[in-house]
């Protein structure tokens, strides 16, 4: 309840149009101990190997969309 409270709090932050290539809820994941939001390729014929982008919000680009330009680019 808590996270999804999080989640949505996030998603009303997110304005820019490269998130609707995407589904609308991301997935919260810890990969290397590295907190990361996951999202998945909204597209019904993905050209990509995996459906999925990892954002990790330990960097200093966190607040950066160009992964998920790139993604959506290559599918």
């Amino acid at each position: 309840m808590l996270i999804r409270r999080f989640v949505e709090t996030l998603i009303n932050k997110w304005d820019a149009p490269i998130y609707l290539f995407f589904k609308p809820t991301p997935t919260i994941e810890y990969v290397e101990g590295c907190k990361a939001h996951v999202f998945k390729c909204a597209a019904s014929q993905c050209h990509c190997k995996t459906k999925f982008v990892h954002w990790f919000l330990n960097t200093q680009d966190a607040k950066s969309t160009s992964n998920l330009h790139c993604y959506a680019k290559a599918c």
